[in-house]
């Protein structure tokens, strides 16, 4: 900008700012653990920003799919109200970074055709008419294949076509949904390091890392030598790359512990009991902590509206946990995991 300040984002960071003060704070989340059932959740969110979304859904629905449906209404709104504001120049960026509820949707089609189950409403975000309309047409396709061809002229069609050799002798559709992931991070990534605003790409990197060290402890967990690369995202991370040699599992935790310090008590619980809940938590707060403190920034870059959209993820998937505790009954257990681990 030849040394001028760029106001191109300065609406759109005044609104985000005035969004994220309305997040949930951690004695929010305190208060919605200390309820003590379903009904009473649902009335103390009622009196929140989501009440709108509850009282619109409660006309259809009740208990957990009042609270499911509620979500995703408001995040349906969040998310129309994100894209009508935010200025041409991001306008791309944001329809990638939109693309991830894209490619949840098509993950529901593809396993509703693998496995013949019916779909529901909260299943699905859809985030204008179009996209409505591309997966009503899509369920119609009687299988897997039919729904892979029909999406053969899209953005999204070379990376399937690549994936259909190993289907036809698989038949593992998760294959499709790997494809359709790698190929909206790889052009996030693209994007974000073609921005002029650094954070963006540090923030995409950092959420790629926590996805593909996810992804090798799980699977290292079941097969400690099994190499894991053809799941990554990002092939070149080199803590990943070091993980994935090693063939002990115990050693590959000693690595983590080593290089995430507050995970510690995490990693601990992993080997006690073999649950890997914990230290996912453990990573996540420490990638939201990171966030939250970007956000508290003024910067007049797409970052303010990147971090926001993850912390609005992070509240919404706080909120379906503590719902899901409280009806299968182990809300102090939640509680125990949300809070030890400091961000």
């Amino acid at each position: 900008m030849n040394g001028l300040l760029d106001l191109t984002y300065a609406y759109a960071n005044a609104r985000i700012k005035g969004m994220k003060s309305k997040l949930f704070t951690e004695s929010k989340f305190r208060e919605l653990l200390e309820v003590p059932s379903i009904a009473e959740l649902i009335e103390l969110l009622e009196e929140t920003e989501y009440r709108d979304a509850f009282v619109a859904s409660s006309t259809k629905f009740e208990g957990m799919e009042l609270i499911a449906h509620a979500l995703k209404t408001d995040l349906e709104h969040t998310l129309a109200k994100i894209m009508k504001f935010t200025p041409k120049k991001g306008e791309r960026m944001l329809d990638v970074m939109l693309q991830e509820y894209e490619v949840q949707n098509l993950a529901t089609v593809l396993a509703v055709k693998d496995t013949g189950a019916s779909i529901q409403e909260t299943d699905l975000v859809i985030l204008n008419a179009e996209s409505k309309r591309n997966l009503d047409s899509l369920m119609e396709k009687e299988s897997v294949g039919a729904v892979i061809r029909a999406l053969q002229n899209s953005e999204f069609g070379k990376s399937l076509q690549q994936q259909a050799l190993a289907y036809d002798k698989t038949r593992d559709f998760r294959l499709y949904i790997r494809a359709l992931n790698a190929y909206r991070f790889h052009q996030l990534l693209n994007l974000a390091e073609k921005q002029k605003a650094p954070f963006v790409a540090d923030l995409v990197r950092m959420r790629i890392a926590l996805m593909d060290l996810m992804i090798l402890l799980r699977v290292k967990r079941m097969d400690p030598k099994r190499d894991c690369s053809e799941f990554f995202v990002r092939k070149h991370h080199l803590l990943i790359n070091d993980l994935n040699k090693l063939q002990d599992f115990d050693k590959i935790l000693d690595r983590v512990a080593k290089e995430y310090p507050k995970a510690v008590d995490a990693v601990a619980e992993v080997r006690s009991n073999g649950s890997l809940v914990p230290l996912e938590i453990a990573l996540e707060r420490r990638f939201y902590g990171y966030v939250m403190r970007k956000l508290r920034l003024s910067v007049l870059d797409f970052s303010t509206i990147m971090s926001y959209l993850y912390l609005k993820q992070l509240e919404i998937g706080a909120i379906r946990k503590i719902a899901y505790a409280k009806q299968f009954k182990f809300t102090e257990e939640l509680k125990s995991m949300l809070f030890r681990f400091s961000a």
